[in-house]
């Protein structure tokens, strides 16, 4: 069996320690094997209490065990047990897990076409309003308009705008 360890160094005494990852491994396969949609990142740092640096180690002795497929691309990506492959629809395994929020954001970037044609200008607040997505969604899709360039970028921070270029 591989060994599974994430090397440690001590700030104060500059010394290298090697964790064991064979048991969070272990634990992580029980807690997917229990969740039949699987696990985003967050949600299996959260469920064995870990912290953000050791997921890269994590997920990489997940692959190597080759019980863990991963799902889906971006916010969507899911950490699926192999015994629960079969019960996600292979058109969602391409996609994502979440075809509904890929439909939001469809229609949110056809919304902001439009509307940029129309109204030739707009910050970022108006195109949340006409959208009705958050900040940071809405700033996503502007910048993919802009690099499609369909959309100029101009001013800073709060004045930012976007002005349709076709």
């Amino acid at each position: 069996m591989t060994r599974f360890v994430l090397p440690r160094t001590r700030r104060a005494t500059g010394a290298t320690t090697e964790l064991d990852l064979a048991p969070l491994v272990d634990r992580t396969l029980r807690f997917l094997e229990s969740s039949p949609r699987g696990a985003a990142r967050k949600d299996i740092l959260a469920a064995m209490s870990l912290q953000q640096a050791v997921w890269p180690a994590l997920r990489e002795a997940l692959e190597e065990t080759g019980r863990v497929l991963a799902v889906g691309r971006g916010p969507g990506l899911r950490h699926v047990h192999v015994r629960h492959a079969d019960a996600i629809p292979r058109d969602t395994m391409e996609i994502s897990v979440f075809p509904e929020r890929i439909q939001q954001l469809e229609g949110a970037r056809v919304v902001l076409r439009e509307h940029m044609r129309e109204e030739r200008e707009m910050d970022s607040q108006r195109a949340q309003t006409l959208t009705g997505l958050k900040a940071d969604p809405v700033r996503r899709l502007l910048l993919e308009l802009v690099d499609e360039g369909r959309v100029e970028r101009f001013g800073n921070k709060r004045s930012t705008r976007y002005r349709w270029v076709g």
